[in-house]
């Protein structure tokens, strides 16, 4: 998906929508670092793969090129302005793929 297109269905979303954001993550290759290994750059580079995340969640808002998303609202006591948990954001260069989607409600999930 071209950044344009991402850029058209940001402008079309509201606070509340189901969204799907596909994203790349940072990762750390090496992980743990008590395992200290050397490696030779040119097969590091052959080997660099990314971190392709896809991540169904709740459109918040884009602000200073971050997409801003929630998983959990609860609408009492007040459906018209519900508490939201399990906040994130993620930067819209990492963004390479946005979908509007229905949203996921409570009796829906897979426990």
């Amino acid at each position: 998906m071209q950044k344009k297109q991402i850029k058209s269905v940001v402008k079309k979303l509201k606070a509340g929508d189901g969204i799907e954001v596909e994203w790349v993550d940072a990762s750390d290759d090496d992980g743990d670092l008590t395992n200290f290994t050397w490696y030779r750059r040119t097969d590091v580079l052959k080997d660099t793969t990314l971190t392709k995340i896809r991540t169904r969640c709740t459109f918040l808002q884009v602000k200073r090129d971050t997409l801003f998303v929630y998983c959990n609202d609860e609408i009492e006591p007040d459906p018209k302005d519900p508490q939201i948990a399990l906040r994130g954001q993620i930067p819209m260069g990492c963004v390479i793929g946005l979908w509007k989607t229905k949203r996921i409600e409570a009796d829906e999930w897979i426990v």
